[in-house]
């Protein structure tokens, strides 16, 4: 019962006279059949492999003809199967390293064994575009031990390159951040005595003294330099937010009137605001920062007149969509496009636009901080910011953070304080910094104001005093981060020895650092130095009359 597949081949012979013989010859071609099919189906299952794969393969015999190419691999090179079959392999693509014109094709191929994950290779197909790839080459070998070819496998990595080159860009400017937070307190420290001390000596010689302008010269200066430790902590993301829910839209209506003030009359401002936009969880301060530093930037792209554009639009960012930024999650973001028509920049120019002091315009012109200022900013708010441009077509800078779906806060009024001095009558003030060039202006200006200071250097020495002076103060004005003891812990313990004893915080640190210790929240009256003597009386005045002195934070 045994079934065989057979070829049947029939012959005619001659034999004697007119008689024929008819030959019939029955090969079984059983196995030959069964051996084809399963090549058939190898070859099927090896299509559906290789079609499979998303890097590209291709396969070339002893003579380096293509033989056989995946589909990956038609997308890659630009040419179709049916068309590169037979040409050899350097005909259909270039492989070269930067920087050089030289095809590695045939050297791989005379190697065989190749594997440049360590160095990465641009592929140059059909249509000229180039590619960076990973490329790895095995040699075909036949049973007899012979080389009968090559296979390449070529994966894409442009992508995934310029993902690592954004994370390594992040982690250097985090490193820079570190160390910008990390040196704002001792400068806030120095800065602090400086202003004080000046402005001192210029109450005492009046302003009609011929060293009068010198002196306010050395305030500005320090002023400035303010400033710059402030910018510094934006760009290291060392600053607490003041947020509340808005609208870009609205952000960006409220100062238009500026924006026009600020960039001239030689150059359009246009306004495509997307109505419906959600809103955002922002600091409105900051936000608005971020806007004017991209406006004045770009003022200076076009110093021949131009156009600035304001685009805002909602988008949702899901799987590789967020591959625009490494640090982006899943989710709605809204987008502010700010497009000039200026010089634009350069690659070199435009991979360092975010960095710390760096600058393309004449010295004395910018510290370079304004972008990282803005780069800082928005990494805090859980945003980036990205940059699009080329050498004499303009700038788009692409602002992302995340929306939010609450409504928006309410504007309040604010109020001004009070500077009456009435409430400072007989007050009795304790204060604890542990810097003697800080402590001493401060206890210097509040005497001067007539109201009676104990110094203490430590949180042990100010519990003494109060034991000493049987709790009779009214104030506490303490350093935040001290050895053994912070100001929190001091003013918990004055507290339950002088009840109702009011405090004002101080520091020079970063506010995250203050923040992480759990020392520091939004319902605080809270100095950051260096400060000046008048925001310092201000703050005191509220303190004592238990109001909360809001202007006095951040400065």
């Amino acid at each position: 019962g045994e079934i065989f597949h057979v070829e049947i081949v029939s012959h005619s012979l001659q034999i004697e006279g007119d008689q024929q013989a008819q030959i019939v010859l029955i090969n079984d071609v059983t196995e030959r059949l069964k051996a084809e099919e399963a090549l058939k189906r190898n070859e099927e299952s090896l299509s559906i492999t290789l079609n499979s794969i998303g890097d590209a393969v291709i396969a070339a015999d002893h003579r380096a003809q293509i033989i056989r190419m995946n589909p990956a691999a038609e997308k890659m090179t630009g040419w179709s199967s049916q068309e590169a079959s037979g040409k050899c392999l350097w005909q259909i693509c270039r492989i070269t390293k930067k920087g050089s014109d030289d095809n590695l094709l045939p050297f791989i191929f005379s190697i065989k064994d190749f594997n440049s994950s360590v160095d990465p290779l641009i592929l140059i197909g059909k249509t000229g575009k180039e590619l960076l790839i990973s490329c790895n080459s095995t040699p075909i070998i036949s049973r007899e031990g012979e080389s009968e070819g090559i296979v390449l496998v070529l994966q894409d990595i442009t992508e995934r390159s310029h993902l690592e080159e954004q994370l390594r860009q992040s982690q250097k400017l985090e490193l820079i951040g570190q160390l910008a937070g990390g040196i704002a307190h001792d400068f806030n420290n120095i800065l602090l005595p400086i202003v004080a001390y000046a402005d001192f000596v210029l109450q005492k010689l009046g302003e009609d003294h011929p060293e009068a302008e010198n002196l306010k010269e050395i305030i500005s200066a320090a002023d400035r330099a303010k400033n710059l430790v402030n910018q510094l902590l934006a760009f290291s993301r060392k600053q607490l937010l003041q947020t509340s829910i808005v609208n870009v839209n609205n952000i960006l209506k409220n100062i238009s009137g500026m924006l026009r003030r600020l960039i001239g009359e030689n150059i359009n401002i246009e306004m495509k605001l997307s109505p419906g936009i959600g809103n955002i969880r922002a600091d409105v301060s900051q936000i608005e920062q971020i806007l004017l530093i991209i406006a004045v930037n770009a003022r200076d792209a076009m110093s021949d007149g131009g156009t600035l554009t304001f685009d805002t639009s909602e988008v949702e960012l899901r799987l590789k969509s967020t591959s625009l930024s490494p640090e982006l999650f899943n989710g709605n973001y809204i987008v502010v496009k700010v497009t000039d028509t200026g010089t634009g920049m350069d690659e070199k120019t435009k991979s360092r636009v975010f960095e710390p002091f760096f600058t393309t315009k004449k010295k004395g012109k910018g510290t370079g901080l304004g972008m990282a200022t803005a780069y800082g900013i928005l990494k805090q708010h859980g945003g980036t910011i990205q940059v699009e441009t080329e050498p004499g077509k303009g700038s788009s800078f692409i602002i992302y953070i995340p929306r939010c779906f609450e409504a928006e806060t309410p504007v309040l009024s604010s109020h001004k304080h009070s500077r009456t001095d009435a409430a400072l009558c007989n007050a009795s003030i304790l204060l604890v910094e542990d810097e003697l060039i800080v402590r001493s202006p401060i206890s210097r200006f509040l005497t001067s104001k007539g109201l009676r200071v104990t110094e203490a250097e430590n949180g042990k020495m100010a519990l003494d005093m109060v034991v000493k002076n049987a709790g009779k103060f009214d104030l506490l004005i303490t350093d935040l981060i001290m050895p053994e003891m912070n100001g929190k812990e001091l003013y918990e313990k004055i507290s339950s020895m002088i009840p109702g004893i009011r405090v004002i915080y101080m520091s020079g640190y970063p506010d995250d650092i203050l923040v992480d210790k759990g020392v520091l929240d939004n319902n605080v009256n809270f100095l950051h130095k260096p400060f000046s003597m008048e925001l310092l009386w201000n703050t005191i005045q509220h303190a004592l009359k238990d109001q909360k002195l809001t202007e006095g934070r951040f400065l």
